[in-house]
């Protein structure tokens, strides 16, 4: 018995053969696609619920590949810092005063966000901010949102990881609750969660946790992320300690492998690339908290011709500051325009292979997600793009890149269920989750002692721009 049945549609499968279905349908049965092509020729007589798109979009639902989901609470907090300055004076202070109320109503808030933008999945990156039970409060709101989700559990344990003091979590306890943690939650929610280790990049997390990390990761059959050559800061204090760049130790540490994210990698080398594609390591690129926090500019095109996966990310809300990965790809294929000064060094359907298939299969999850093919996941979202900043219709993969942005997502289907319906959430009051928010965010603001980063500025008048 066919659940839903979506006809009439530009289907844009992201498949192999990347095709595009005009008056196509799709047939959902339960949490699966059953049925795809021609609506005529598809043979699907009734259906529970039948949506007629009209010939708009019906796409694979948008995988972010890296987000801090309780730092929505965050948004616009750390304006106009470096990365070191923002951990400083931003996120130090906030870090110990954080309840599980506030991961769970931030996470939330970012969950119905990234839904209402047609984001089905997201890999969440978590450290545990002095309290373990923290990530469990993550984890509840992706359930109770309904969206797909994996949460990588963070922690660090060298001195240099000072700088964001409360994070530090010692090695065998860190192993210990990370066990825990994975045995808690991989897999919950019908499958729909899943867990990973992100173990603190040098020099923030020693040789020693990273490599008893990736041992308890293998045996657990989870896969690893951490943040890597984000910054100059960061190569020349690992150059310094351990006469390497960041890629190259981890390398010579055995935490290269195709179970590996690799977030940022903004300053790897030619030689560098080449050893993640050696190694199948995946890379999450993340242009627009790049771009604010001014870290550079990740060499993508020269990953994606090396052979490497990468897969695009928002990072989360206090470095961004939304989480709307159509926004995120038309950055990044402006960024790399310009920055090489060659428009033809990325195209459109490469962003949305970033966005969709790519993404999926940096995460693990292109098996199941990523694309509209028989047997897959019902992710499914539905893009109005009979609006005026997307009319007239003339190349659908330009406009979905270089025209459309999160508010032309109508319907959301994720796991077979509506989480959104044009336009209205299904799953929550939407309006409850926000004015639940901004209390949260009020009050961990004053908690916090840092109400005076919402009244001022690092741009002060006088400065030469």
């Amino acid at each position: 018995m066919v659940n839903i049945l979506i006809k009439n549609g530009l289907v844009i499968t992201m498949d192999e053969d990347r095709r595009i279905i005009k008056d196509g349908a799709v047939a959902i049965e339960k949490d699966r696609i059953v049925a795809l092509g021609k609506t005529e020729e598809l043979g699907v007589k009734y259906a529970d619920k039948v949506i007629d798109v009209q010939g708009n979009v019906v796409m694979p639902g948008l995988v972010n590949t890296h987000v801090h989901l309780f730092q929505s609470l965050l948004r616009s907090l750390g304006d106009d810092l470096k990365l070191f300055d923002w951990c400083a004076k931003m996120l130090n202070p906030i870090f110990p005063n954080l309840t599980e109320d506030d991961c769970y109503f931030g996470a939330l808030l970012g969950c119905l966000e990234m839904i209402k933008s047609g984001t089905t999945c997201a890999s969440d990156f978590h450290y545990v901010y002095t309290k373990p039970t923290l990530g469990d409060y993550i984890v509840k709101a992706m359930i109770d949102s309904g969206i797909r989700g994996i949460v990588a559990r963070g922690f660090m344990d060298t001195d240099e990881a000072k700088i964001v003091p409360f994070l530090i979590e010692e090695g065998e306890t860190a192993l210990k609750r990370s066990e825990e943690f994975v045995r808690r939650w991989n897999g919950a929610a019908d499958k729909r969660i899943h867990i990973s280790l992100a173990p603190g990049p040098p020099p923030w997390g020693s040789p020693e946790l990273l490599k008893d990390a990736k041992e308890l990761a293998n045996k657990l059959k989870v896969g690893v992320q951490l943040h890597i050559a984000e910054t100059l800061d960061e190569v020349k204090i690992v150059k310094s300690l351990f006469r390497k760049r960041p890629i190259e130790f981890l390398n010579t540490l055995g935490i290269l492998d195709p179970e590996l994210l690799a977030v940022h990698c903004v300053w790897a080398t030619d030689k560098e690339i080449r050893m993640l594609k050696a190694t199948d390591s995946k890379v999450s690129h993340n242009p627009t908290s790049n771009m604010y926090l001014a870290s550079g500019v990740a060499p993508v095109p020269r990953i994606i011709k090396a052979g490497v996966t990468v897969g695009l990310g928002t990072d989360g809300a206090a470095s961004n500051n939304n989480l709307d990965m159509f926004e995120a790809m038309k950055f990044a294929v402006l960024l790399h325009k310009v920055h090489n000064l060659d428009p033809t060094i990325i195209a459109a359907e490469k962003v949305l292979e970033m966005a969709t298939i790519e993404g999926a299969r940096a995460l693990g999850l292109e098996k199941d997600i990523g694309s509209l093919e028989l047997g897959k996941k019902a992710d499914i979202t539905i893009v109005n793009i009979k609006q005026l900043n997307t009319s007239p219709i003339n190349r659908a993969f330009s406009q979905l890149v270089y025209c459309a942005n999160g508010s032309n997502a109508d319907t959301v289907i994720i796991d077979g269920k509506i989480l959104m319906e044009n336009r209205q959430i299904t799953v929550t009051d939407e309006q409850q989750v926000i004015k639940r928010a901004q209390e949260q965010a009020d009050d961990l603001v004053k908690r916090s002692g840092v109400e005076y980063l919402r009244e001022t500025s690092a741009f002060q008048p006088g400065c030469s721009l």
